[in-house]
């Protein structure tokens, strides 16, 4: 049988992701990066929070280069991604916009692993910079957001506690080795 693992880690800025992400890394497996912060450094368009007439734009260009990291997935391996297709619905209902039907479409479209992986805000390790602006009330609400986004498109979230990385890994590959999906 042919799969494709997909397995995102989600939540507010600030929370761990890349850090986690980069110690998936060191296991030997392929992570994709988080597209949006990418692209505001790079300064390819204006960041969202400029609530300009760039914001579609934006979230265009974001939910088009989660697509191509989607694609590029190999069959039969396992992929980490900083967060998913879905994490732009989190993003629309903070902004008080409706999501595009392109969006919803490509929610549908491409689906990951059934189980998610969010990490909760955690003010010991929050801080702000020159991306990440969000204060941590904010970071507060896109957290609710998340989850609630990732459980109306039909995932299966798991909070991670607060820990160090190695117990956060720990957890991700248990909850993995125990799911109904094909084995680690």
């Amino acid at each position: 049988m042919s799969i494709s693992k997909r397995i995102i880690l989600t939540g507010a800025p600030g929370t761990g992701k890349t850090t986690l992400l980069h110690a998936v890394r060191g296991k030997g497996y392929q992570i994709f990066s988080e597209v949006a912060r990418e692209l505001i450094s790079g300064g390819k368009i204006p960041p969202v929070w400029n609530k300009g007439k760039d914001d579609a734009a934006f979230g265009d260009l974001v939910l088009n280069e989660r697509i191509k990291q989607f694609r590029k997935a190999k069959k039969n391996e396992y992929h980490f991604y900083d967060r998913g297709i879905p994490d732009a619905l989190v993003f629309s209902q903070l902004m008080k916009k409706q999501p595009s039907d392109q969006l919803k479409q490509a929610i549908n479209e491409y689906r990951y692993s059934k189980k998610v992986f969010v990490l909760p805000p955690w003010k010991e390790i929050y801080h702000s910079d020159a991306v990440r602006k969000e204060s941590f009330e904010q970071v507060l609400e896109i957290h609710d957001y998340t989850i609630e986004q990732y459980v109306k498109a039909g995932y299966s979230c798991v909070i991670l506690p607060k820990c160090t990385v190695q117990e956060r890994l720990k957890i991700i590959f248990l909850n993995l080795q125990t799911s109904s999906e094909p084995k680690l």
